[in-house]
């Protein structure tokens, strides 16, 4: 199989010493996700089946990782109190290029590893490949015709071949990803993925499996039996990707891998383990004997170091490395290692070495946009405008599609004076996202000081549209800017603008009473002299209409009371003005009290008003009754606040009896469950009256599921269904256990949600059945 670790290569009979000594085949990038990974699967295998042919006499190892294994034997980095994989930095670019297969190759340590994707193009396949070997990265490409997946997994093989100067006969391979192949394909790609669990019901629902599917579900039986008759690599895959994760079940497969293995990841994920289960002395150990030829491995050590520190205590990261492995990084050429080193130091606060390692990286790496995107939020913080505008002119050239990149160019431009620059940068980044509202703010800027009134209104406007809630730096903005450009009327214009939004009435009147002073464009005069006029008269009120609060279960109107102990209450009344519009922003405070004047309960939250309402009505603020709460009479008060003193408020009466009813709590927040075969809903509204009836239907939505389950569910490892199969915990769950599922459903705070009980169940169980945390 893809992940299996083999000692000869025989079809690389000529140029022995060019041999790769370990050959890594990540997943290929494809539309289609399985037809990329069954065509790197195949490129594997191929590679694998020249290793079992290799003449007797050559005696060099060649290992083959398929794409099932390599992306989870990446070995993280310990930063910080976590840990961090280095192809997180590769964003949304993947591993399809050349610096995507440099930092995996660096990462895993390998000899050599290949990365590409695989598109369609009109009526054929065409790959685009990056093999990364020593010190260089080839790129080239293969084609076939569209139905032919198997002959451009050949000739990507020889291309391969042929790069790594050991040429192989040209092989034939049939792909039929209508059948068996595209079942196997779907499963080595959610191993790939982690979603082991997934894969393994793919290949148990297989009609007919062959030699490949069988030893990978044999390979998660033996997983379960704790067994090691199987491949080291796929094993440690399946254990590090086990939810729950058993840390040291998957140090267990990782040491074992070791052994068998020359891949240098596999000894640092040991260390790394041995640091997650806080087995310190040996973890030290471990990374102390890492190859100093494994550059990322010396990273990962000075992360380690720089965690717990020689003495158990932070430090920096050249005073707990001592030096050596940071001096290594830093004069290597390592993409993983210094991405990985960047990592550290921004996480320890040494923004010298951060610094050092991503300049460093610019060079080694000159088509990696991530460097260049974190040197600018440096010089940001440092108020280098030019530097900043400098990596980000690079990164802009990498991703022209970034409009984040684009929105802080505008920015950095705009801090140096280059004004069309930065015009031209903003309006880059808004075609690419409208929903920009950054690059609005600095469109807008950039426009004011120039004294073009109507288009920077319409900038922030646009802003105003996509995020009601005025960004502070906004303001910050544009005061400033008073003082840059103190003979740009416009600024005191969009300034009112933004201080009126903001609710600070006095302060838009007197910046648009300067703008009518001192500007001639009689486009907006009047306009200006208009708001002067309502801004500086008393603020309209805001009322309660006709006083009234109402108070329900659920936000729907489920029931109006008397209401149980633990239930979630909607209060409901409508805001409004008799001026020309609300403001923008609200405050809203509730208060829950007894007759006796305790108070039970009490919330406060902002709401945003849309702009130009003059009613809004209030129907979404939670009032959860504590559970213990004692049957009476309570008092709920709502207060609302606005700019100025402004305040109006209302108080209703309810009734509180009986006992907390489950069914009433999910109702109360639109949670709906549904039958496994049917899809309809098992309860409603309707059985507030009968709530045992909820408890009698989701334990016969059981007994009816048990033999699907008793098909698809592992057996339970943990928790009250220990040693249970799908079908028996299925049949065994009694009403105590369907009350203690729904608690924990309730008590994670899902709402506004539809689902399938069974599976919802199956997921709780199958998890341990956690009970709700107190």
């Amino acid at each position: 199989m893809s992940g299996r670790i083999l000692a000869t290569v025989a079809a690389f009979a000529l140029l022995a010493v060019a041999y790769a000594e370990t050959l890594v085949v990540y997943p290929f990038d494809s539309r289609d996700s399985f037809l990329g990974s069954v065509v790197a699967d195949q490129v594997a295998l191929a590679f694998e089946g020249a290793t079992d042919q290799q003449n007797d006499e050559q005696n060099d190892e060649f290992e083959v990782y398929g794409p099932a294994v390599a992306p989870s034997l990446v070995p993280p980095l310990p930063v910080g109190e976590g840990f961090l994989n280095p192809t997180e930095f590769l964003q949304g670019s993947g591993a399809a290029n050349r610096t995507g297969s440099a930092l995996l190759r660096d990462a895993l340590g390998a000899t050599a590893v290949l990365t590409g994707e695989v598109v369609v193009e009109d009526d054929r396949l065409s790959a685009r490949l990056y093999l990364a070997t020593e010190g260089e990265v080839h790129s080239f490409i293969a084609t076939s015709s569209l139905d032919d997946p198997g002959t451009l997994a050949s000739r990507i093989v020889s291309a391969t071949a042929l790069r790594l100067g050991a040429p192989v006969e040209r092989l034939s391979l049939d792909l039929d990803l209508s059948g068996l192949d595209g079942e196997l394909a779907q499963a080595l790609a959610l191993i790939a993925a982690g979603l082991t669990e997934d894969a393994r019901r793919v290949l148990e629902n297989m009609e007919q499996r062959g030699d490949r599917a069988t030893g990978l579900l044999g390979a998660m039986q033996e997983l379960e039996r704790q067994g090691d008759d199987a491949d080291p690599a796929l094993l440690a895959t399946l254990a590090v990707n086990r939810q729950p994760l058993d840390e040291r079940s998957a140090l267990h497969y990782f040491q074992l891998l070791v052994q068998e293995s020359e891949l240098p990841a596999a000894e640092l994920w040991v260390a790394v383990l041995e640091a997650s289960v806080n087995d310190l002395q040996a973890a030290e150990q471990h990374f102390a004997e890492l190859s100093t030829d494994f550059t990322y491995g010396q990273a990962a050590r000075a992360a380690f170091l720089v965690g717990v520190g020689a003495a158990g205590s932070d430090q920096s990261l050249a005073t707990a490395s001592s030096g050596e492995p940071l001096a290594l990084v830093l004069e290597s050429e390592d993409v993983a290692a210094l991405v990985g080193m960047a990592a550290v130091a921004a996480s320890s606060g040494d923004i010298a070495i951060e610094k050092e390692a991503l300049t460093r990286l610019t060079r080694v790496a000159p088509f990696f946009g991530y460097p260049f995107e974190r040197l600018s939020f440096i010089a940001f913080d440092e108020n280098e405008a030019q530097a900043a505008a400098e990596a980000l002119a690079v990164a802009v050239e990498l991703e022209p599609e970034s409009d984040l990149y684009w929105t802080n160019l505008g920015w950095a431009y705009y801090l140096l004076g280059m004004l069309e620059k930065s015009e031209v940068a903003s309006l880059r980044a808004v075609a690419l996202d409208p929903s920009q509202y950054i690059a609005q703010y600095n469109l807008g800027l950039a426009l004011a000081v120039t004294n073009r009134l109507s288009e920077a209104v319409d900038a922030y406007r646009a802003a105003l549209r996509v995020d009601p809630e005025v960004d502070d730096a906004a303001i910050e903005d544009l005061e400033r800017a008073l003082e840059l450009y103190p003979d740009q009327p416009a600024v005191h214009y969009v300034l009112a603008m933004l201080y009126e939004a903001e609710g600070r009435r006095s302060d838009a009147a007197r910046q648009f009473g300067r703008f009518v002073d001192r500007s001639g464009d009689e486009s907006f005069l009047n306009a200006a002299r208009e708001r002067v006029e309502v801004l500086s008269a008393p603020p309209p009120p805001i009322e309660l209409s006709d006083g009234l609060v109402t108070v329900r279960l659920g936000s729907t109107d489920i029931a109006r009371g008397p209401f149980h102990p633990a239930d979630p209450l909607y209060p409901n009344f409508e805001v409004y003005t008799p001026g020309d519009e609300l403001p923008q922003t609200l405050n809203v405070s509730i208060d829950v009290t007894a007759n006796d004047g305790q108070t039970v309960f009490a919330v406060e939250r902002a709401i945003e008003i849309p702009r130009g309402a003059i009613g809004y009505v209030v129907d979404d603020l939670e009032v959860q009754l504590p559970d213990d709460l004692q049957p009476g009479a309570y008092h709920l008060e709502v207060e609302v606040l606005a700019s100025e003193g402004r305040s109006a408020s209302g108080t209703v009466m309810f009734e509180v009896s009986g006992e907390p009813q489950l069914v009433r709590q999910l109702l109360g927040r639109n949670l709906l469950m549904q039958g496994l075969q049917t899809g309809v809903r098992l309860y409603g509204p309707e059985d507030i009256s009968n709530p045992e009836r909820v408890t009698e239907v989701l334990l016969n939505e059981l007994q009816a599921s048990a033999d699907a389950a008793e098909e698809a569910l592992p057996a339970v490892e943990t928790g009250r269904f220990g040693g249970m199969t799908g079908g028996e915990f299925f049949r065994n769950s009694t009403a105590e256990d369907v009350s203690d599922f729904i608690a924990y459903m309730l008590a994670s705070g899902v709402r506004d949600s539809s689902f399938i009980f069974a599976e919802a169940y199956a997921q709780w169980a199958l998890e341990g059945a956690p009970p709700v945390e107190e």
